[in-house]
């Protein structure tokens, strides 16, 4: 029997033996199994990384895009309103080169640069195309304005009345429509169209011209022309053929009315010149160049001057110291003088004076000259209302006997007549030469009024309207001097002013009139003064009234 012999294991328990962790320690297989997945992991890693990476260029480049696409754009919307094509794109090239967006990319990494450069080739090109449309559209809208400024010309040449001018208008026509080149910016239809507008335009300005020229003509042709015209354009063509007949009958009236106001005017200066001459003979600059008989005779014959004019001249020559032949003649010249109220109211005065045979048959030479310089002067309004203010104010005085008997024998209202002629001419002559009616006025007030005992008060001639001037009281005058009265009123003028109650001028005019007033309060004081054996004269200055005594009493007001 066979002996079974059981084999003694050679397994050995491992007891306490840590477990290696350690490469070295892996069994070669599982360690070539985990490096292969590790450098998949790696290997992914970096796909996720440049994909992050080429995410952020893009971003980073659609960044600077955006400013560069602004820039680009403002430079292809500038260029493009340009009519020049080869203009424009070297223009835009210029501007728009990749050195200008330096200043956007260069700070960039070097993949963003490129990618920045590869944009802009092709967004440069894309707006070549853009560019073209653009200048090409303008080259054509150009085109046809030119054509449009030469049709208008040709037209308006040929309505000319003037042959040779119409003849080339149509001439112009003809090579304008026979030239291809002109017709390249039109369609066929386009071109077509725009020959018959031509011929339409010729024709109606050819009748809008005749309504100017010859607009007899047009009314007998009515039918023919609202025949090629359009109704309600040729009614509107006879209402202007009808409007210029009638107007060139007013226009007629016109000028013949111009010329004679023209011829008026040459001989109104001829005259005025030399009746200056004539007067001023003694002074030393226009000594030796009074004018001489024959010269007036042969100014005469050349209708230079008017007979009115030659024969007032001759008596000037004779008589020049005389002041006028009959004072009536002044005072009614005078007289419409006041009563202008217009410039065309002086003009017709002046032309009468120097015109006319009524008036220059015996006014005086200083009285002629004296109302020349008057009239003049007072074109402005205001100024000519003052100057008559002071002047009426004058007459209005010399008008008066106030409490004043004049006992000489002679016709009182005839001598009171002088008295406001001498005192008018006066005043006259002073504003003649160049003193303002409120001076001319004081002048007069101080001389002639106070020696015909003709003062008037200080509200006779008060014009100020901002304030109300009044007495002062008993209190206030006895309280306060004169001056510092006249300076309480101008204070309240002032005030009113400061207030803007009243405006410049109102403040000048009223500051005036108070001058004048204090003028003629100065004037009362001093024939107080002379006659402060009265009391009935105290306090005369502000005195309402001249009446200073009784019934009896002639002569109250009276100069030592």
């Amino acid at each position: 029997m066979a002996k079974i012999t059981i084999p003694q294991s050679q397994l050995k328990v491992n007891v306490g033996q840590a477990t290696p962790t350690g490469n070295l320690a892996m069994p070669f297989s599982l360690a070539s199994v985990i490096g292969q997945g590790y450098g998949a992991i790696g290997k992914e890693v970096e796909k996720v990384a440049k994909k992050q990476k080429d995410l952020n260029d893009e971003i980073r480049l659609n960044e600077i895009v955006k400013d560069a696409i602004v820039r680009i754009e403002s430079v292809s919307a500038g260029v493009s309103k340009n009519s020049d094509l080869q203009f424009a794109v070297d223009l835009f090239d210029k501007k728009t080169k990749l050195d200008q967006f330096e200043d956007l990319y260069k700070k960039e990494n070097t993949k963003v640069q490129q990618l920045f450069k590869l944009w802009h080739a092709k967004q440069r090109n894309s707006e070549y195309v853009k560019i073209a449309g653009n200048v090409t559209k303008n080259h054509v809208a150009k085109v046809k304005d030119f054509h449009k400024e030469t049709i208008q010309d040709i037209i308006l040449d040929s309505a000319s009345s003037d042959i040779q001018t119409a003849t080339e208008a149509s001439e112009k026509k003809k090579s304008f429509f026979g030239n291809a080149a002109n017709a390249q910016v039109y369609t066929e239809s386009e071109w077509k169209q725009l020959e018959k507008e031509t011929d339409q335009g010729i024709f109606e300005a050819r009748v809008e011209f005749g309504t100017k020229n010859h607009p007899k003509y047009i009314l007998d042709n009515y039918d023919e022309i609202k025949d090629k015209v359009d109704p309600d354009k040729a009614n509107a063509i006879i209402k202007k053929a009808l409007q210029k007949i009638s107007s060139d009958t007013a226009f007629n009236i016109k000028r013949d009315e111009f010329i004679r106001k023209a011829d008026e005017d040459n001989k109104i200066a001829t005259f005025t010149e030399l009746m200056l001459r004539i007067k001023n003979d003694k002074t030393p600059e226009t000594l030796g160049n009074i004018p001489t008989l024959d010269f007036l005779n042969d100014l005469y014959k050349e209708d230079k001057l008017n007979s009115a004019q030659y024969g007032a001249l001759i008596r000037f020559y004779k008589e020049p110291e005389k002041i006028a032949d009959n004072d009536g003649v002044f005072e009614v010249v005078n007289s419409q003088l006041y009563m202008a109220e217009t410039v065309e109211d002086l003009d017709r005065l002046n032309r009468l004076v120097h015109l006319d045979t009524e008036y220059l048959k015996s006014i005086g030479i200083k009285d002629i000259s004296t109302i020349s310089a008057i009239i003049d002067k007072n074109k402005d309004r205001e100024a000519f209302e003052n100057f008559k203010y002071y002047g009426n104010l004058i007459d209005n005085v010399l008008g008066k006997i106030d409490a004043v008997a004049i006992r000489d024998g002679r016709d009182v209202e005839k001598q009171e007549q002088m008295f406001r002629t001498v005192g008018a001419r006066m005043y006259n002559e002073y504003v003649a030469e160049g003193y303002r009616p409120e001076q001319a006025f004081s002048k007069i007030l101080q001389t002639y009024l106070l020696d015909r005992n003709k003062v008037p008060t200080i509200y006779d001639v008060s014009q100020v309207t901002s304030i109300t001037i009044t007495k002062p009281s008993k209190q206030v005058a006895d309280g306060q001097s004169s001056a510092e009265i006249f300076t309480g009123w101008r204070n309240q003028v002032l005030e009113k002013y400061k207030n803007n109650d009243i405006n410049l001028s109102e403040l000048q005019k009223d500051l005036a009139s108070l001058d004048v007033m204090e003028n003629v309060y100065n004037v009362r004081t001093e024939i107080e003064r002379v006659n402060s054996a009265n009391p009935q004269f105290s306090g005369f200055g502000f005195f309402e009234n001249n009446t200073v005594l009784g019934k009896e009493a002639t002569n109250p007001v009276v100069r030592n």
